[in-house]
């Protein structure tokens, strides 16, 4: 069996970018429990290590997630004032 890595813990938070209106997944990410925040999805995981759910599958249903209300936004021709 492989060694855990980072991508496959549930503390790892994946980072993401956005560029010409796409989502982009960043070879970067943050550990909620460590004092090492910057973590790489393929790193060695660390002893604060408990195993995720399939980040895979998550990962799809967040990028249509992010896609819809993207393309929702972008639909709108005007944007509500904001203040008095």
């Amino acid at each position: 069996m492989d060694s855990p890595t980072c991508q496959n813990c549930a503390n790892f938070i994946q980072h993401y970018g956005l560029q010409s209106g796409k989502f982009y997944r960043l070879y970067c990410g943050h550990c909620t429990q460590s004092r090492i925040k910057k973590r790489y999805p393929d790193a060695k995981a660390c002893a604060h290590f408990q195993p995720g759910p399939n980040q895979e599958e998550e990962l799809v249903t967040k990028e249509y997630l992010h896609k819809a209300l993207l393309q929702r936004l972008l639909s709108l021709e005007t944007a509500p004032e904001i203040g008095p």
